[in-house]
């Protein structure tokens, strides 16, 4: 199995996980008791968004620099893996 195959196994197994378990979060009532099981209101948590702590400034920054260095990645393309390599 090659490398583009592989990584299209674990995006398929990773995008039905996250389908079935925000689906499963969505159809639950929500109460005072239990917030949101989605994957946004798990990440607001973790970021310290809601309920408000002072490292969300912190931790926002780092997500939203993460997520730039990603698109960059993909579109840009660069490192030691990225460059072009000669056919033997």
């Amino acid at each position: 199995m090659d490398a583009s195959t592989k990584w299209g196994v674990w995006l398929t197994a990773t995008l039905v996980s996250f389908t079935v378990l925000e689906a499963r979060a969505l159809r639950e009532p929500l109460t005072d008791e239990k917030p949101s099981g989605t994957l946004s209101a798990a990440l607001r948590c973790w970021l310290g968004v809601q309920p408000a702590h002072p490292r969300r400034w912190i931790a926002g920054s780092l997500f939203a620099g993460f997520w730039g260095w990603l698109c960059l990645h993909i579109l840009a393309g660069w490192g030691p893996n990225d460059l072009p390599r000669r056919r033997r």
